[in-house]
């Protein structure tokens, strides 16, 4: 309703009633001073508009195929809308079913009034399809009557039609359309894009190629050429890439008549392995039912041409009971019988296998074909899926051009061993057109091999004759293409260069295709033109049976005298060897004149025979077998030069690339190593300057999963020693490198293999992986992997350089040299080939140990070293844990095999847990240590750690945990000493007053302890307990005596003793306490250590000390010693665990991580302490947050006699995301006697990926204390990856000195300011605060914190993703979770409380506010409330607050809703109180959610009343049950309601008093309402 006003008004609805029961309800009242909204136009992306259905049948917003009951109607529904031309848009329609009764075929649905003041067209487009299609019908309803407009009947064709009308001027009247079906027939008729302008219709003849949903229109030659146009990407939508989730992504079946067969491809459901079946949808071949028969193809629509890059990934199927199998070909198509095949496959296999098949350059549009040869056996099973195309597009242009690249005329550069290689690198062709001046090219297409001499072995080849594959040449890239081909044959096969005078730099480029077996190769080779001699020589070797693409070989050669080139195929079996597009660089200074090589049918009777090696130099004939075997038989080392051991400086060493697609490996020069954006080192490792290396590009690399494979030649029979070494360059997580070890020839399985750890790695870093004694040749592997999800702007490339085998040859002398062992990584200990079974490893708490489990047999498993020479003063050391019936036995063993058994264990542990043993070796005969276990059943089970064969003395023997009987464990009292009360050993189990529970070694009351037994009357009494032995220490500075103790009064005020440990010198003086502990307060094992040294031998006495307490505990247990001195109390570098720090997990056992740096996954790739991958720290990663959306953890040290009350506390951190908010370290004090603690600081780490060193001042400290080390983290609020490391914690007495960043102080926080309003941009909620008796919450965070697709991403005070809100989710149970204001009183007048609020998600939590009486809980009907998403916008709430004697304070409830993951949020920002009213001129709907009722007076003159309620009111008489502005049951309006027994009235809803300035402002009204019976309402 427009209405003009000047100056003051108001609104005011009266209600007339009369006797009769009645209801008026009232919702949505706009106050606007824009024009109404357009009550026709709508394209129903958001609804219907104000189109409502009129009658009992409706009209339907959305898609038929939403609806799964409609599924009839899918053959007649529009594939897609009108408005965004994909399946995803919305229309409106009419679903006519066969079933639906003859009164139920017509439905209308009718517009809003609306006039016309001037001659407009209104315009729509239908859809009405089908073989008996009925009627739409547009008609105009006015005052004097009603007129048909338009009448449209029958099928209009599968597509979208537009009709216009001409309308004239005409006062307030309605449109309607009517959709008439046919009985018994199913129907759609379906409208969309209805639109209303002013003037003449256009002509719409001119329809856009392609529309994008924003409305976007694109020429039909950009649709899917690789690269999305339209923001939506909806233009690449049905383009070839599909995982068949939700449709065949414009795949289609197509039939022929060339076999009779009858199957047919079809999109299909299986769920095989659970609901993570990555197969679920896919297509299959299945048999058709109708009568036509096909041969079953599947064909796309038209693509547009491609890049040389381009690559065609998918994952196939091919299942029979018996072989050969189903199979299946992929062609590319240019319409009709223009067929070029680039695939095949058969199998009988039921495993899915993948591809990554090279498409190379199509120069036209295409299509892609997949045909299925398979039978009608229902044991078949022919299945495709995952497809997709990937770096299909040719290359941008470059923002920077790298020295000596060519720029084409597209803008783009490509390096220059890429011009005239005949690969359009450009994609324009500019690299390839100017190449008069590389000599010796040829693509083979012109009948001739040009400048190149070939044997009659190699034949020109037409590819679509040949019978192997590749079925298509690399020039054209098409089956009518020519290439060089050689099949089996009796003697190896040549193609000959020209001659070429010496030359450096010389390059040689060509493509090959290789298959068959393993013996099948291609050997490049650089010859002496004078005497034929091989100058240089490189193998390639094929790999698989069948290649379908090409490979490029690149080369860079610098030879002294005159030479050729020569390309001998080999093929002793089966198989073929193609080459094509052969060429050289500018550099070859080619001859005109042609070599003679020698006569490859014709042997050499001065060479060596077939199965000999010549070695360079002096001529000498050594075996084939003898070449790369790992020992130096030629005097050159020529016979291994070229077998994987190599700097890359001269050669590849004989690496090959044997990548599938164009991601791969080379060799390069590194000042040449660039392209914009990319990442490889600008030096190689070897030298300090320039130098070669292997370089895997990514900007080769073929999305979504690309893998670069490079091989050694196959070497040895290696030794037992043997390993491979290497070192890698590559950064972050992309690519993926891995190392791993195959067994050589026919039959290839993996040794061993390595994932080599890229994150964050800007450095080269070594890799090593154990290889060991094997029978049979070996190649080692280095892959890299790419996946889409890396995709960056950054280029992230690998690089490998300067390669040795070590270790391998079987001539390998014996060593001296010490061993370490952690297992983490390959040592000097190997797997026996004379044994029963392996040693395997296993992570426990992030420590990797050995183990052998039992099976149902007798087992051995021998870890051994290789052979030593004769040791003395050797020190053999381990960690064990035996179980079951599990034997460990150390033994050695001489080169006569004879042996000595060391050490031996049997028979299990009671209790498991690691035990250290200690082992010296002297002998003077060459030996072998074997560690051999032995398992009887499977429930035996062997470990061992830490293992350590060292030239130094043994640890003096104190280890003792009192449970092992045949352990060395002979301390003893020393009553000698004046001790007058004994050490008794005992265990809980015994029920022992004066014992503990529980021990330490097993944390049970079966472990044992020793322990002093409390009596009455011991006040000032003694215990002493000494060692076995006089001792000396490994070092000169002493050894660390490691222990637990307890020490526990019972008694109320009163301690039970004290301990101490102290030395006993020359047998007869006891030293003063070098360690002691006296405070009586906790209740559990301690642990403690100090150093014990002496200049002559002594022993360690544990001393207790009896005081007048009667009831406690006072035990020791797990006594040890570790070589060199403790470190001061509190400090640590990690290296050895954790210095007595133990870690302390939050309720949901998310802890602090041990760990090593190159083993770690968090990107700290080298530790502070050593500065390498060898290094350990501890850290807190957000990967180890078990779930909830807070993790934490602590790292508490052990208790600390203060020597001093001012300390120093210096710790290292290195983090990533670290920020005072969501992510932060604090360091707290603990006062252990009172048990309170303070913050000493914080740590915030400003950068990322960087070690900082913190000194926190730990002031007036004196009391016994520890510190306590806390991480926080706020899960949801973290931008993917997060951690906090820590290293090298060091506790000084005095003051901290600094040298670096500003000292950290004590941390205190603000108060915050005395105020309601609140943006939360100063990192705090103002008066706000949690209630802390609900069930969680409410978060500060910001959009850049929390980064989540569920938002919010901006804030609504700054709109920026780091600005501040808080915010709530629905992730788990139900909880109600309150932000409550300060108390406070309103002014005269009342107060106005607004806030945005956000809801996004499936489930958002819903939010409530309530107004509360101060000392009132939240509960019953809120103030407002809202329940259901809202999108991804902040709305606005206001809510008039009015003045009150008593004060109140505000409520922000949400209440989360069960969910299993993260489904919905819920945020809140800009709280705004102020004084008076909330009412304002201007836009200012009222939707009567709110319970002031948008400040609209109820004036009721008779009794008759107004009130505020929803639908499920049950008070309500004839009230309807939800609101307008929802549509829901909670949400609420205005309403009145009339009873019988009261008499006639009038009541009033009167708006406050508005104003305006100007005599012309149009203020439309609009209103929802409903009324019964006799009820007249008034406006």
């Amino acid at each position: 309703m427009t209405v003009l006003a000047e100056g003051g008004w108001q609104v005011e609805f009266r209600v007339t009633v009369g006797n009769d029961n009645g209801f008026v309800g009232i919702d949505d009242v706009i106050l606007s001073p824009e024009a109404c909204p357009d009550p026709v136009s709508c394209d129903f992306e958001d609804g219907s508009c104000l189109w409502q259905n009129f009658g009992g049948n409706s009209w339907i917003t959305g898609r038929v195929t939403d609806d799964p009951s409609q599924s009839p109607a899918l053959g007649f529904a529009p594939p897609y809308d009108h408005t965004t031309g994909t399946p995803y848009g919305h229309y409106l329609y009419f679903y006519d079913a066969a079933d639906l009764p003859a009164e139920a075929i017509t439905a209308t649905v009718l517009s809003e009034v609306f006039s016309v003041q001037r001659q407009s067209c209104f315009s729509f487009w239908i859809h009405m399809f089908g073989d008996k299609v009925g009627r739409l019908t547009l008609k105009t309803i006015q005052d004097q009557g009603t007129l048909v407009l338009k009448t449209i009947e029958g099928s209009q064709g599968l597509r979208w039609k537009n009709i216009q009308i001409e309308l004239s001027v005409t006062p307030d009247h309605w449109l309607s359309f009517t959709a008439e079906g046919v009985a018994g027939h199913t129907n759609v008729v379906a409208i969309d894009d209805i639109s209303l302008y002013a003037g003449p219709c256009l002509d719409n003849s001119t329809v856009p190629d392609f529309r994008c949903n924003d409305g976007l229109t694109i020429p039909q030659d950009q649709v899917c050429d690789y690269r999305p146009q339209c923001v939506g990407k909806e233009d690449e939508r049905w383009c070839a890439n599909c995982d068949f989730m939700e449709d065949t992504c414009g795949w289609k079946s197509v039939e022929t008549s060339e076999d009779q067969s009858k199957l047919w491809w079809q999109r299909i459901y299986t769920n095989i392995t659970g609901p993570d079946d990555p197969h679920s949808y896919h297509m299959g071949v299945l048999k058709k039912s109708g009568s036509v028969v096909n041969k079953p193809r599947l064909l796309t629509r038209v693509l547009q041409p491609t890049h040389h890059t381009c690559a065609l990934h998918f994952d196939y199927e091919l299942y029979a009971y018996d072989f050969p199998g189903p199979e299946i070909n992929i062609y590319i198509e240019h319409g009709g019988a223009d067929l070029t095949k680039v695939f095949r496959a058969q199998s009988f296999s039921s495993e899915w296998q993948t591809l990554a098949l090279p498409l190379g350059s199509i120069s036209s549009s295409y299509h892609l074909l997949i045909e299925a040869a398979a039978s009608i056996d229902l044991l078949q099973a022919v299945n495709i899926d995952e497809i997709l195309l990937s770096n299909c597009w040719p290359p941008t242009p470059c923002e920077e051009v790298p020295e000596g690249y060519t720029v084409c005329e597209n803008k783009a550069c490509v390096p220059p061993d890429a011009v005239c290689d005949f690969t359009d690198d450009c994609g324009d062709y500019t690299d390839e057109a100017s190449c008069d001046n590389y000599p010796a090219r040829c693509a083979f297409e012109d009948g001739s091999t040009c400048d190149w001499t070939a044997t009659d072995m190699f034949n020109l080849t037409e590819a679509r004759q040949s019978t192997l594959p590749p079925f298509r040449d690399h020039t054209l890239n098409t089956a009518a293409g020519h290439y060089l081909q050689m099949l089996k044959s009796v003697v190896t096969g040549a193609l000959y260069s020209p001659v070429i005078h010496p030359s450096a730099g010389c390059q040689l480029r060509f493509y090959h295709a290789l298959g068959g077996s393993t013996s099948t190769s291609l050997h490049v080779r650089a010859q002496s033109a004078t005497s034929n001699e091989i100058l240089t020589e490189e193998t390639l070797e094929a790999y698989t049976t069948e290649t379908f693409y090409w490979q490029r070989y690149h080369a860079e050669f610098t030879i002294s005298e005159t030479f050729y080139f020569a390309l001998v195929g080999d093929i002793p079996e089966s198989g073929s060897v193609g080459l094509d597009d052969i060429s050289l660089s500018p550099e070859c200074q080619v001859s005109q004149a042609t070599p003679t090589p020698p006569v490859l049918t014709t042997p050499d009777p001065s060479a060596c025979g077939s199965d000999q090696y010549k070695c360079k130099g002096t001529g000498v004939c050594i075996s084939r077998d003898q070449v790369c075997d790992f020992n130096l038989d030629c005097d050159q080392g020529d016979d291994e030069e070229l077998c994987g051991t190599t700097t890359f400086e001269n050669n590849t060493g004989g690496w090959q690339d044997v990548s599938e697609t164009s991601y791969s490996w080379s060799r390069v020069y590194s000042p040449n190593a660039q392209y914009p954006n990319n990442t490889a080192p600008i030096t190689d490792h070897t030298g300090d300057g320039e130098g070669y290396y292997m370089w895997a590009p990514a900007n080769l690399a073929d999305i979504p999963e690309a893998m670069a494979i490079m091989k050694s030649p196959p070497a040895g029979p290696p030794a037992m020693p043997c390993s491979v070494t290497l070192w890698y360059y590559c950064k972050d997580t992309m690519p993926s490198l891995s190392l791993s070890a195959w067994t050589a020839g026919n039959f290839n399985e993996m040794i061993n293999s390595k994932d080599l750890s890229c994150s964050g790695n800007q450095e080269w870093r070594q890799a090593q992986l154990y290889i060991g004694e094997q029978n049979y040749r070996i190649s080692a592997e280095v892959a890299s992997i790419k996946w889409a999800s890396d995709w960056s702007s950054t280029m992230y490339d690998a690089a490998v350089d300067d390669v040795s085998f070590s270790k391998c040859s079987k001539n390998q002398e014996a060593s001296r040299d010490d061993i370490h062992c952690t297992f983490s990584e390959p040592c000097d200990l190997y797997q026996s080939k004379n044994d029963g079974m392996d040693w395997s490893t296993d992570v426990e708490n992030h420590n990797t140990y050995a183990f052998v489990a039992g099976n149902t047999q007798y087992s051995r498993a021998i870890l051994q070293t290789y052979w030593r020479k004769p040791s003395v003063g050797f020190c053999f050391s381990f960690r064990y844990m035996l179980e079951s019936q599990g034997q460990l036995e150390i033994l050695l063993v001489y080169n006569d095999n004879s042996s000595d058994t060391l050490w031996k264990r049997g028979g299990g542990m009671e209790f498991l847990d690691w035990r250290h043993e200690h082992l010296e070796i002297s002998t003077p005969y060459y030996y072998q240590v074997f560690i051999l276990a032995t398992t009887q059943g499977t429930a035996d089970r062997v470990r061992i750690d830490d293992v350590d064969l060292i030239h130094s003395p043994c640890p003096p023997s104190l280890t003792c945990n009192f449970d092992d009987e045949s352990q060395v464990c002979m301390w003893d009292n020393a009553f000698e000493l004046g001790a007058s009360l004994p050490w008794s050993i005992g265990s809980g189990s015994e029920n022992i007053s004066a014992g503990p529970d529980v021990d330490h070694s097993w944390g049970t009351p079966l472990g044992h302890y020793v322990y002093l037994d409390l009596q009455g009357n011991q006040d000032g009494e003694k215990a002493l307990y000494k060692n076995p032995d006089p001792i000396n220490t490994t070092t000169s500075d002493g050894d660390c005596f490691r222990f637990w103790f307890y020490l526990y009064s019972l008694d109320a005020g009163k301690d039970v003793g004290e301990l101490g440990v102290r030395l006993l010198l020359n047998e007869a003086t006891l030293s003063d306490r070098l360690w002691e502990h006296r405070y009586n307060g906790r209740d559990g094992w301690q642990y403690g250590e100090t150093t014990v040294k002496d200049e002559k031998n002594f022993r360690v006495i544990l001393e207790g000390l009896r005081l007048t307490g009667t009831a406690g505990h006072m035990a020791w247990d797990d006594l040890s010693v570790v070589r060199g001195p403790c470190k001061p109390p509190g400090t640590c570098d990690f290296e050895s665990g954790l210095c007595g720090w133990v870690d302390v997990p939050d309720s949901q056992g998310n802890s602090w991580e041990w760990l090593k740096a190159e083993e770690a996954s968090d990107g700290v790739l080298v530790d502070h302490t050593t500065n390498s991958g060898e290094g350990h720290y501890i850290s807190f990663d957000l990967k180890q947050c078990a779930f909830g959306s807070t993790c934490s953890a602590e790292l508490v040290s052990n208790d600390i006699t203060p020597t001093d009350n001012t300390y120093c506390f210096s710790v290292f951190m290195n983090s990533l995301q670290s920020n005072s908010d969501t992510n932060v370290v604090s360091v707290e004090i603990v006062n252990v006697e009172r048990n309170t603690s303070r913050v000493a600081g914080t740590l915030y780490n400003p950068f990322n990926y960087v070690w900082n060193n913190y000194k926190i001042p730990l002031n007036n400290i004196d009391y016994l204390f520890h510190l306590r080390v806390k991480v926080k983290m706020l899960q949801d609020f973290l931008n993917g990856q997060a951690y906090n490391t820590l290293d090298d914690l060091l506790l000084e007495t005095g003051k901290c000195e600094w040298t670096g960043l500003t000292t950290l102080s004590p941390i205190t926080t603000p108060a915050p300011e005395s105020k309601l309003t609140c943006d939360f941009e100063n990192s705090n909620p103002c008066d706000w605060t949690q209630d802390l008796t609900d069930g969680g919450d409410w978060v500060l965070t910001s959009g850049a914190l929390l980064n989540s697709d569920l938002g919010p991403l901006v804030d609504h005070t700054t709109h920026l993703s780091e600005g501040h809100f808080m915010y709530t989710k629905s992730s788990g149970g139900k909880r109600t979770i309150r932000l409550m204001s300060e108390t406070f009183s309103s002014e005269e007048g009342g107060s106005c409380f607004s806030f945005y609020y956000y809801m996004h998600g499936n489930k958002p939590p819903f939010l409530k506010f309530y107004i509360m009486q101060d000392g009132d809980k939240p509960s019953g009907l809120a103030d407002w409330e809202h329940r259901s998403e809202v999108g991804e916008t902040w709305q606005r709430v206001e809510i008039h607050i009015q003045q009150h004697k008593h004060l109140h304070y505000l409520v922000l409830q949400a209440e989360t809703q069960q969910t299993e993951t993260d489904e919905g949020h819920t945020a809140i920002d800009d709280l705004l109180l102020t004084a008076g009213s909330c009412q304002g001129l201007g836009d200012h709907p009222c939707d009567f959610e709110t319970s002031d009722l948008c400040e609209y007076a109820a004036t009721d003159l008779d009794g008759d009343f107004w009130a505020w309620g929803w639908g499920t009111n049950q008070d309500l008489n004839n009230a309807p049950e939800i609101d307008h502005s929802y549509g829901s049951t909670y949400g609420h309006y205005v309403y009145l309601s009339h009873r019988t027994n009261e008499v006639k009235s009038d009541a009033f809803l009167t708006s406050l008093v508005g104003s305006s300035s100007g005599a012309m402002y149009v203020y439309p009204v609009l209103f929802i309402f409903v009324l019964c019976n006799h009820v007249h309402t008034y406006f």
